[in-house]
């Protein structure tokens, strides 16, 4: 896999990072927009590593190869989620810097992964020699996951498979500006209610962010 440097090296210990803490559920409150960097620079470069091992088997198998990536996944998910969630919910211009950051980092890990020949050549072995002993959920994710291969580009030659890379690291920036121009424009939209009568229903709570709001604006409602 070719990859550029990562913007950040973090030599804390993982405990340090709520980002990085093996816990049942994300610690949203401890989460801060200095850690977002780092936990990914780290996890990225630990993932990486790993996968050159899988890479390098000689006779992989579903439970060697298959298995320790959908791992891989899930752990990457547990790290970046929680990112994700915050910066929709509760969006700061020190957290948007540092998800849009991440972006290109994890465009780059997703893709190299998904354009490369070992692993493709390793799940298509897996499905030749074990396909016939694999459960069904097994065998679709085997199939599934070459048919992604395929999809993001594998058999392409260099320069097209070069392309193919800087087509999603872009489509994955305008993704973010479009998802923040919906959060602006969330955050400026409002509508004036004079009749207490068309929010029936509505949770008492945020009624009376809704009056305190008018009120902030000197509008009655």
């Amino acid at each position: 896999m070719v990859h550029r440097r990562l913007a950040m090296t973090d030599t804390s210990p993982p405990g340090a990072n709520p980002l990085l803490a093996d816990a049942p559920l994300p610690p949203f409150e401890a989460i801060r927009p200095e850690h977002v960097v780092p936990a990914l620079s780290r996890l990225l470069t630990e993932q990486r590593a790993r996968v050159a091992q899988l890479e390098s088997q000689s006779e992989p198998t579903f439970a060697t190869l298959v298995e320790p990536l959908e791992e891989l996944r899930h752990r990457l998910g547990r790290v970046w989620s929680p990112v994700g969630h915050l910066n929709a919910v509760m969006n700061s211009d020190a957290l948007r810097t540092a998800y849009n950051e991440c972006l290109p980092l994890l465009s780059e890990f997703q893709t190299d992964l998904a354009q490369s020949e070992p692993l493709y050549r390793a799940y298509f072995r897996i499905g030749e020699l074990e396909g016939g002993t694999l459960d069904p959920v097994q065998r679709q994710v085997v199939e599934h996951a070459l048919k992604d291969f395929r999809l993001a580009g594998v058999a392409l030659e260099p320069a097209r498979k070069a392309r193919f890379k800087a087509i999603m690291m872009e489509l994955s920036r305008l993704s973010a500006k479009f998802e923040e121009n919906v959060l602006d424009a969330v955050g400026v939209w409002r509508h004036h209610v004079s009749d207490r009568g068309q929010l029936s229903g509505i949770n008492a709570g945020v009624l009376e962010q809704a009056e305190r709001r008018a009120r902030e604006a000197k509008l009655s409602g």
